[in-house]
Formats: C-alpha cells, structure tokens, sequence
C-alpha cells in the first residue's frame, strides 16, 4: 500500500515542479515575445536599408546615366551610321566602358529599337531590355527604373533618352540603358548591417541570398528554403511568420515593393539561435528546480509525517472497529483538529458499541431488516402505504395435536418447528412479523423492497412445506405424531410502519392486503392445499417465473370471503411432476363445467379425475361437493352466486 505520507510527500514536490515549470515558461514565453518584436522592428530597418540601397544606386545610376547621353561617343553612336557594328562595340569597350567599370549593362537603343551597341555581359537580356516598362519610358522621353533578372542574376536599370535641341525643336535620338548588378556580396552587406539574412524571389524561385547560417553552424541549402516558399507565401505581404526550416525556428517576412523598385525579397532572422541564452537559463532553472525540489521533498516528508500519523492512528482504528472491536479507542495527543477528531471518533464508536448492543437484542426480537429500519428512523409512531406480500402460515390440528404432549415438549416442538420455516423466510428475503400461537405472518417487501418480493414468498413456502416434512421424520420417529400446515399468500397495498404507543411500539403491517392473506390461509383447510395464493400474486408472480423455476397453478375457485363484498380469484402452487399439465388442464375443464352449473357432467369429469389421482385431496373435496349440489340443487345457487364460491367460514 502506498502509504499518504509518500502521496503528500509527491503532491507537494510535484507542486514546487509545476510552479517552477509554469514560472519558467512564462519567463521563456515572455523573452520569446520579447525577441519577436526585436525581430520585427530589425526587420523594419532591414526594409529601410533596401530601399536606401536601392535609391542609392538608383541616383549613383541616373548621374552615370546623366553623364553618358552626354558623351560624344554614345551620340556619334546614335547618329553616324556609317558606323559598322564592330566599330560600335569598339568604342563601347574601348572608350566608354573603362571609365565605368562598376556597369555591368550599357546598351544603345535607336528609334527603330535597334541596339547599336551593348556591352558584353548584356548581351543575354539585349532582347528581353526592349520589352521592359522602363524601356518604353525612356523612349517616351522619361526616365526609366527598375529591374531585369536573368540566369539567376538582378540588375538594378536606368534609362534615359538620349536627346539633341532644345525644348519643342528636342529630338530623341535614342535610348541609353545603364545597369548595376545585385551580388551575394551587397547581400552580404546588407546582413553585415542588419543582421537579418535577405533573400530575393524572381517568380517564386530564389537566386540571389546571403549565406544563412543555421544554429548547428552549417549553411542551409537554398532548396530548403524553396520548399517553404509556398507556405510564405499564403501569407499576407509584409507579414512576419514564425517558418521552421530543419526544425529550426526562422521569422519570415516577405517584402513586396510597390513602387517595383526592387523585386520581392524575403527577410529571415533565427528565433532560437536569438534564444541561445535562454538555454543558460533553463540551465540555471533545472539546478533550482532540482535544488527546490529535494527542498521540498525533505519538507513535505516531515510535514506530511505529521499529518498522516493521527490519520494512521484512525485508519488503525477503522480497521479495528470494521472487525467488530467496539472496545478499541483511538488516543491523539496534538493540540489540534486531528485531536478534535479523535475525541470524535471515540464518541462514534461509543455511539456504535451501544447502538450493536440494542441490535444483537432487537435481531432477537424482529428480523435484522426491521430492527435496521428502526434504528435508522427517529422512533415516531406513523407508516407509509407500500406494495408488498404477506405470508400466514398455521399448523393445522395444532389444538389436538397439543393435548399428547406436555406443555414444555410442546413448547420444544413448536420452538424447532419454528426454527425450521423462519429459516426459509429469511433465506428468501422475508421477515418474520410476528409468531401468534402456532401461526406466523411474514413479510416480503417491506421494509426493503425487492422486485422478487413476490417470488420469494412463495418459494419460501415451498421450502417451509419441504422443511416440515424433513421435520415431520423426526417427529414421527420420536412421538409418532406429524404436523400438517396451510399457507395463504396475499399481494396488495398496505401501511408498513411503528405501530402502538408512543412507550411502547412495534414494526407491523395493516391493511385489507393482510387481512385477505389470513383468509387465504384459512382457505387452505377447507379446500385441502397446503399453499394458496391470491389473484394478485398469480399476476405478479408470472413475469418473474422461467421454466427452470419447475412451478405449476391450479386454480381452485373465485372466492369470497367472509367480510368481503367481492370475489377473488385464488389457486394452489405446485411442484411441477410428469403429467401435472394434462392433470390441470382436465381439473380446470371439470371446474368450468361446475361454474356453468353442468353439475352431472362435472361430476363425472371429477370421478375420472379422482381414479386417476387417489392422493389428491383437492379432487376429492370437489367430488364430494357437486354430490352435494345434485343430492341438493338449491343448494348450489346458495353458494355459487355469479361463478363466486361464497364462503362463510374464516
């Protein structure tokens, strides 16, 4: 058994763990949001610095750009056509290109969108320049701007028309394209500054990126980045997203310029390598969170030492009073409520020892239900009306039988009798009422109801008849005598409570449902059954009854009984035996032919019946009595009344 003490001990430990662990993710949640809107604001003047890059060498361009429709060679270029293409490119590379070595794209374009002449690096987009917006500016008479990229390579474009007079006599003669290319070293810098990786999108692909150093130091491969693009770019523009590239956290912004400046570019910096030191301090908060808690495992342990031993002291003594040790006593010395506790307990159990004294006396008296009933009720006298079934039972011939024997054998022989059938009663959850000379009533269903109620009561008696013939060998044995006993079972409403004085009272039933029982009972005799139950109890009886529980009825007669105004129908069980079905289906046609007043054919039908079943005594009550009613016919209407036997015996 784990012992509380060990649980206590567990539960505080584990609430100093959950509390540091709560504080430490707070801490490490707060520092991550914190490092977040760091991110976020650097990723702002990481956008800042493109754009002031890009305007710079926007103005560097348009000054180079500014200086070059000026020159003599790029209007000798544009004018004297007597140049040959390899003369053009001569004095593209030999005259102009030497002063400007930081171009990477210098074309001149005609009117008729010829390009006379074009550095070599240029070659590959010479045809791609003519289709560009920046181009038709140009050739508008406007300055042109933006980008051209091609075989993985950006270069930020100038044009400018290249023009001879002034205001309206202005003629453009042509177009010159100037270009610097964007490399890995102006990413480069741009990371050097801003400490944000850059990564720039041409239709959805990559080609130009800083080197992205992931936190095991290596470089990541741009295709992993690749893979993330469409996840990036689900999201909103110029919005920041935490992305995990090999399971490593990155803040992501994709950057769209509108003014198409620059072409859209990613922003990424790594959230957990920014969160290198909280590693130090989840560090320094294990050692704490250790230290704290073999803290708190010492502490609890004592504390918890103090507070299990008086529920130790308790448990001990539940124990020892759950074996019956109504004399153990419990003995707490603390000045708290654990010693408020223990004299209450004490009280308890004295409470208890008196309470078991009264029942072991009552349970002598009444059956343990009864006696449990009344001392869990406050004694007051009144009752309830419930539905249950009442069982007389009465030994038959009880006043000569008691003429042979002394008064103290009898006393003997009515003691071991009644030993025997309250055996059965109890057996099946019924409870001796009351013993009234040599009969007993009993209960089922009050005051615990069951649903079998019902069924108990009659395989109660059953076993009572089985009881009494086990008894009757002795008896036989011993006196030579044997007694015969009638049982009458009734199922109805009645009032089940205490019933007496307010000095003096007793658990009892009444009612018309107790009444009709002893009737029954009385019945019994008269008809020679030894067990007879109502109509009520047959219909209640028959839902809980299986062929398994080997039970068979005959019904006897719709009798009144004496003190009452209408007839109820009653039968007799029976233990099913071979032939028992087609004996009772020949008995209730002779009964029918009796009830319609077929008195001769009833007779012979009983006769028949009679040979067949010498024993029965039921049988034979019937022959005598339609001898009766044909020696004297008036004599049936007297006593059956609209098919109802009225009976005047009780």
């Amino acid at each position: 058994m784990f012992h509380f003490k060990y649980k206590l001990t567990l539960l505080i430990a584990g609430i100093i763990l959950s509390l540091l662990a709560g504080i430490f993710w707070i801490v490490q949640h707060q520092i991550e949001q914190n490092a977040i809107a760091v991110i976020k604001e650097n990723f702002t003047e990481t956008r800042l610095l493109v754009l002031t890059l890009m305007a710079d060498r926007q103005r560097r361009l348009e000054e180079i750009a500014s200086g070059l429709a000026g020159s003599e060679f790029i209007r000798l270029i544009l004018t004297d056509s007597t140049l040959d293409e390899p003369t053009r490119d001569d004095l593209m590379n030999g005259e102009i290109l030497p002063d400007y070595p930081q171009l990477s794209l210098l074309a001149v374009v005609d009117t008729g969108d010829t390009i006379l002449a074009i550095n070599a690096d240029g070659r590959e987009i010479g045809e791609m320049l003519l289709e560009q917006p920046f181009y038709h500016d140009a050739r508008d008479g406007k300055h042109g701007s933006g980008f051209v990229i091609s075989a993985g390579r950006a270069r930020q474009i100038i044009a400018l028309p290249v023009t001879i007079g002034f205001d309206e006599e202005e003629e453009i003669l042509g177009v010159l394209i100037v270009g610097l290319t964007w490399n890995e070293e102006d990413v480069e810098h741009i990371k050097t500054l801003t400490k944000a990786d850059i990564a720039f999108i041409n239709q959805q692909q990559i080609f130009l990126s800083s080197r992205i150093t992931q936190l095991n130091g290596t470089l990541m491969p741009p295709d992993i980045i690749q893979q993330q693009l469409p996840s990036i770019f689900s999201f909103s523009e110029n919005e920041a997203r935490l992305i995990p590239f090999q399971q490593e956290r990155f803040l992501v912004v994709n950057v769209v310029d509108t003014q198409k400046n620059s072409p859209p570019y990613l922003i990424l910096t790594s959230l957990d390598r920014e969160l290198i030191f909280v590693k130090a301090i989840r560090s320094i908060l294990i050692e704490f969170a250790v230290g704290g808690v073999l803290i708190g495992l010492v502490l609890s342990f004592f504390f918890a030492r103090g507070i299990s031993k008086p529920i130790t002291q308790l448990q001990q003594a539940t124990t020892e009073i759950e074996r019956g040790n109504l004399e153990y006593r419990v003995t707490i010395r603390s000045r708290d409520e654990f010693s408020q506790l223990g004299g209450a307990f004490n009280r308890m159990v004295e409470g208890l020892h008196e309470k078991e004294r009264i029942r072991g006396v009552m349970n002598k008296v009444v059956s343990k239900e009864i006696a449990d009933e009344i001392l869990r009720s406050d004694l007051q006298l009144g009752g309830e009306e419930r539905i249950a079934t009442v069982l007389f039972s009465d030994i038959r011939g009880f006043t000569t039988f008691s003429e042979l024997l002394p008064p103290k054998a009898l006393l003997d022989v009515l003691n071991a009798y009644f030993t025997r059938v309250s055996e059965c009663i109890y057996h099946h959850h019924g409870n001796i009422d009351k013993y009234i000379g040599d009969a007993l009533m009993a209960l089922f269903g009050v005051p615990i109801a069951r649903e079998s109620s019902v069924k108990d009561a009659v395989f109660a008696a059953l076993d009572m008849t089985t009881a009494l013939e086990e008894f009757n060998q002795t008896l036989t044995s011993s006196i030579g005598k044997q007694l015969n006993i009638g049982i009458g079972i009734n199922t109805g409403k009645l009032v089940a409570g205490l019933m007496g004085a307010s000095s003096r009272m007793e658990y009892t039933v009444m009612g018309d449902a107790v009444n009709l029982a002893s009737r029954l009972e009385g019945l019994t005799k008269q008809y020679g059954a030894q067990i007879v139950i109502s109509e009520t109890t047959y219909q209640a009886l028959q839902p809980l009854l299986s062929p398994q529980d080997g039970l068979a009825f005959r019904y006897l007669d719709a009798v009144r009984v004496k003190g009452k105004t209408r007839g109820v129908q009653i039968y007799q069980v029976l233990r099913q035996r071979p032939e028992i079905e087609r004996f009772l289906h020949r008995f209730h046609q002779a009964h029918h032919l009796l009830e319609s007043g077929h008195l001769q054919q009833a007779e012979q039908a009983f006769a028949a019946l009679r040979q067949e079943w010498a024993t029965d005594t039921v049988t034979a009550l019937f022959c005598e009595r339609v001898s009766a009613y044909l020696q004297t016919p008036p004599l049936f209407q007297e006593e059956y009344r609209e098919g109802v036997y009225i009976c005047t015996e009780k």
